[in-house]
């Protein structure tokens, strides 16, 4: 068992290494063909910065399982290796050493596959999930506009009252003047990580002739304004909707 955390350490630092030193250069190469050797330094740098968090996914996990697989199948090639040979011609390779290479050799590819494949998973079912969300919101048109930039306008998450989304657009309030209800269907696509929200984007509010809603602001959340409703005692708003 020592001797497999031993190998797993070694690689997830030998990954963790190679990976964002050989990002580094191939940006530092790329920035000295596009702008001379003034961009050879910008490249390097900038590489070291962005790799970072590709270096972890890129070169811990995989230099980890890797070293894991390697230090695993040479343990297994030392159990089936005879401790005692018959005595070698001249012509011939040390038995012993040429079965140790090829089981690093089968503890290596074991390990790329099974480093492409916990990547593969990661990716595909834990990084970067979208999903697509719809919450049905109350509208409520605010006073002035933001600084000449479009009409305020709220829109009130109905199950989560305490929270909303904020847009400065003139089309969107001429819109909702129209609407025959006071409240709207917006769909939203939320990014996940791990099962955790990295963030959302709007994609349609009801039949708003826009897929992508002009003058989003951002959310936010509060009680007791005009469009809320009084503070609670205690916590003063109620669970986020993306919480």
């Amino acid at each position: 068992m020592k001797k497999i955390l031993a190998g797993t350490v070694i690689g997830a630092l030998f990954g963790c290494v190679v990976v964002p030193l050989s990002i580094s250069l191939l940006l530092g190469i790329a920035g000295t063909i596009r702008s001379g050797l003034s961009g050879l330094w910008l490249g390097i740098s900038g590489g070291l910065y962005y790799s970072m968090f590709f270096g972890l996914f890129f070169g811990l996990i995989p230099g980890a399982i890797i070293g894991a697989a390697i230090t695993v199948s040479r343990m297994v090639g030392r159990q089936l290796i005879p401790t005692q040979l018959p005595p070698l011609k001249p012509t011939q390779q040390p038995v012993e050493h040429s079965q140790r290479i090829a089981f690093t050799v089968i503890g290596l590819i074991i390990g790329v596959v099974l480093a492409l494949s916990t990547l593969t998973y990661l990716f595909t079912y834990q990084i970067g999930v979208k999903r697509s969300v719809t919450h049905t919101m109350r509208w409520v048109l605010g006073d002035g506009n933001c600084n000449d930039q479009g009409q305020i306008v709220y829109l009130v998450y109905a199950e989560f009252p305490h929270f909303y989304e904020q847009f400065c657009s003139d089309t969107l309030a001429a819109y909702l003047r129209q609407h025959t209800s006071s409240t709207v269907v917006v769909t939203f696509e939320a990014t996940y990580d791990f099962g955790s929200l990295r963030g959302y984007h709007i994609q349609q509010i009801d039949d708003y002739p826009s897929t992508l809603p002009d003058g989003w602001t951002g959310g936010g959340g509060g009680c007791g304004d005009t469009f809320l409703p009084p503070c609670r005692s205690g916590s003063g708003t109620d669970d986020s909707p993306w919480k």
